[in-house]
């Protein structure tokens, strides 16, 4: 014979809590924080760097029609997507200038 069990019989298993992704360099964030990059600086680096947009948005955690929305200038500047960009560039190499001209420059190509 067997027995009939409800669903409240069983337990519920709780949720995971999501983990945030947080840059491992905090000193890194901050001075991301500071400065904000450009849509034109964001489309100059990925372009030195031979990286496409999906490449981008899987080292990032951003969706890539938001960093699309980003390069076309068609999104707010939003600081925590500005800072997960800016430190995936950096960590590859990117210097941002920030002279009389907005530019990106590669610190090692060999990496």
């Amino acid at each position: 014979m067997t027995t009939r069990s409800s669903i409240s019989d069983f337990k519920r298993r709780p949720r995971p809590a999501r983990v945030r992704r947080r840059p491992k360099d905090d000193a890194l964030r901050q001075r991301a924080d500071k400065i904000p990059i450009t849509p034109e600086q964001c489309r100059m680096a990925r372009a030195a760097l031979q990286m496409t947009v999906r490449q981008l948005a899987e080292r990032t955690g951003v969706s890539p029609s938001l960093i699309t929305r980003f390069e076309n200038d068609r999104l707010p500047h939003e600081t925590d997507t500005l800072s997960r960009l800016r430190i995936a560039f950096e960590a590859r190499g990117i210097e941002f200038i920030l002279d009389d001209v907005l530019g990106v420059q590669l610190r090692n190509p060999a990496s």
